[in-house]
């Protein structure tokens, strides 16, 4: 007598049709761009000597109009870093424009970059670190960082659709990043209070 044993036959569930998409890079984030144009004026004003360390504050000043409190203009926000931090972001901005192109030619944005951070009279670096005295570096350090918002300012408006590349989507973020951390100490909030 021939056995019959049943064959269950597992059913894979059909699979829906995978189609075709073309994925672009988004022009870049709005938050970013609107809050560069936003900052007015960046200003080093002094340093503050801690553990050993010097940090020089920088106040931010947004076109708010509770940033002008009893008639006079208070920064928004304040950040501090070592001098070297602002070696650092020099020498990361360069490196960003100069590593977005590395096997074309640069854009104009990269190319105004590469310019900036090596030709400019306003360049934080070990020299002027030695050489020159805070007040001097205090100078120097609010020009570059004025010099440096509207490089990336003017870029940011004239850049067309997706033309753009990988700097200039990263570079107005390290900026960001550098003008507002984590820890700012925001000043709007106390003027406001303190206007009322």
């Amino acid at each position: 007598m021939p056995s019959h044993r049943s064959v269950s036959v597992a059913t894979t569930p059909s699979l829906p049709v995978l189609e075709t998409v073309a994925v672009r890079p988004s022009r870049r984030n709005p938050s970013v761009s609107s809050s560069l144009r936003d900052i007015d004026t960046i200003l080093v004003r002094d340093s503050i000597k801690r553990d050993g360390d010097r940090y020089y504050r920088v106040d931010v000043y947004l076109n708010h109009p509770h940033s002008l409190v009893g008639g006079e203009k208070r920064p928004s926000g304040q950040v501090q870093h070592r001098f070297s931090a602002f070696v650092d972001l020099r020498h990361e901005i360069h490196f960003h424009a100069h590593w977005s192109h590395a096997r074309s030619v640069p854009c104009q944005f990269c190319l105004k970059v590469m310019e900036f951070t090596t030709v400019s009279r306003f360049q934080p670096s070990l020299l002027t670190k030695v050489l020159v005295n805070d007040e001097g570096k205090c100078r120097l350090l609010s020009q570059f960082m004025q010099d440096l918002m509207t490089l990336v300012v003017e870029a940011e408006s004239n850049l067309q659709g997706s033309e753009a590349c990988r700097a200039q989507h990263f570079i107005p973020q390290l900026v960001q990043r550098f003008l507002r951390p984590a820890d700012v100490t925001d000043t709007t909030a106390s003027a406001e209070t303190t206007a009322s």
